[in-house]
């Protein structure tokens, strides 16, 4: 099964002040910034980070399997000769799968220093694309009062939003232990975990 496999760990002194200048650091993709002690501890977060990012592609993937479920079976409801709006639903529907099987290919292929960063901000777009979908084949359900199918899809479009909320709130998987603190852009304080 293929899988990411980063080791995106910045060497002590990369910051410039306080207890970060002695400390190994990880750049989370959303902002979050993780100072460890050593570079032990600091590989064993990079372990659980990358089990992290996994757990999501495949949470997304299988999200990406009953999106894609969905839209063939409101293939039969966009026939070309209907409505201008059928065909614009048609077409940003295919145009949003198209863009989700890009990313989700390009997900393996980062490397380097900013590889965390770039998986991230992919599998946010992959997110974003999964709940644009949802939304077109809602309207699209909407027109033919088939609330059955509404419901599945907002089921998978929720999950997408889960799925985008956990990327956004991760801090680490020692965010609630003494052996790192993590320090966001958005906090102020530092967190002692």
């Amino acid at each position: 099964m293929r899988n990411v496999k980063l080791n995106c760990i910045m060497p002590p002194g990369s910051f410039n002040s306080g207890i970060e200048k002695k400390c190994y650091s990880i750049y989370l993709g959303n902002g979050h910034l993780i100072h460890l002690g050593s570079l032990r501890t600091a590989n064993n977060y990079m372990s659980e980070i990358n089990r992290f990012i996994n757990y999501q592609i495949i949470d997304l993937n299988e999200n990406y399997i009953s999106v894609y479920s969905d839209y063939r079976r409101a293939w039969l409801y966009l026939d070309p000769t209907w409505t201008a709006e059928y065909k614009t639903i048609k077409s940003l529907t295919a145009k949003c799968i198209s863009i989700i099987d890009t990313k989700f290919e390009s997900v393996f292929t980062y490397t380097g220093s900013n590889a965390i960063h770039n998986i991230w901000s992919t599998l946010n777009l992959i997110c974003d694309n999964l709940t644009t979908t949802c939304n077109l084949l809602i309207n699209l359900f909407l027109k033919r009062s088939s609330y059955y199918e509404i419901k599945k899809i907002e089921l998978n479009r929720n999950r997408s939003t889960l799925i985008k909320e956990t990327l956004k709130n991760y801090k680490g998987p020692g965010a609630d232990s003494n052996k790192a603190f993590v320090k966001s852009k958005k906090e102020i304080n530092l967190r002692y975990s």
